[in-house]
């Protein structure tokens, strides 16, 4: 079982995210990318670019400034 935690947020109503990239054989992390600037990753996907010799790619969506309710943002990103 891993046991990992991302980021805290730095005051409440604030996002802290992070995306990590684990290799599932070893659970050793390939990559990290800590979000900043109150920046919440909401969606991830993965897609294969044929033009970059079918390598696959890991695509995280994310809101910068996201309230829930109401439903705001201050800007949305892909990585």
């Amino acid at each position: 079982t891993i046991h990992m935690r991302g980021p805290l947020p730095p005051a409440e109503g604030t996002w802290a995210s992070c995306v990590r990239l684990l290799d599932p054989k070893t659970e050793n992390t390939i990559e990290l990318l800590e979000l900043a600037d109150n920046e919440a990753a909401v969606s991830v996907a993965t897609c294969v670019f044929h033009s970059r010799g079918g390598e696959s790619f890991v695509i995280v969506g994310t809101a910068k400034g996201m309230t829930q309710h109401p439903r705001t943002h201050q800007g949305c990103f892909v990585h």
